[in-house]
């Protein structure tokens, strides 16, 4: 029987940009290249907390009405 667990990391970054670019910093330093230039089912969505403490959620992939082939605009 196989469990379900929630695998978190946490690295400190400090870029010049908003919380995207602190995401697409670390992915870049960090991960394989497809996961930082955001292929869709990758592990490439982050949670990013500023300063403030203030989490946002960032998804390095493209948003679906800017896959290539979208007909739904």
């Amino acid at each position: 029987m196989s469990n379900q667990y929630t695998v978190t990391w946490t690295v400190d970054v400090e870029v010049m940009g908003d919380h995207k670019d602190a995401a697409q910093v670390v992915a870049d330093l960090y991960f394989q290249e497809r996961i930082a230039a955001g292929e869709h089912g990758s592990a490439c969505s982050f949670t990013v907390a500023g300063s403030d403490n203030f989490p946002v959620e960032i998804d390095l992939a493209d948003s679906l009405s800017d896959l290539e082939g979208d007909d739904t605009q």
